[in-house]
């Protein structure tokens, strides 16, 4: 049986001017129009949307972390559909 190697550290650093973690691998932006039915006031989203006002909810910077054979896999999801329909 093969075996990996030793699994070398990785290491992210936070850029406090921006917020993101350096390296990253890509950066990850929600937006108000692709999740509005995450919030419970449904009509003041309406409202923000129909002004065409759609702010940034939450940005994500996630971390380049290497994959090796033997590695636990990393789940990489495009689209889950839920009940509440996004």
């Amino acid at each position: 049986m093969n075996l990996p190697g030793p699994v070398l550290p990785v290491a992210s650093t936070r850029d406090f001017a921006s917020g993101a973690m350096v390296p990253h691998a890509e950066v990850v932006v929600r937006r108000l129009s692709q999740m509005p039915r995450a919030f419970a006031g449904s009509e003041a989203v309406a409202t923000l949307l129909e002004r065409g006002e759609d702010p940034v909810i939450y940005r994500a910077f996630p971390a380049a972390v290497p994959e090796q054979p033997g590695h636990l896999a990393r789940l990489r999801v495009k689209h889950v559909r839920t009940e509440l329909g996004s």
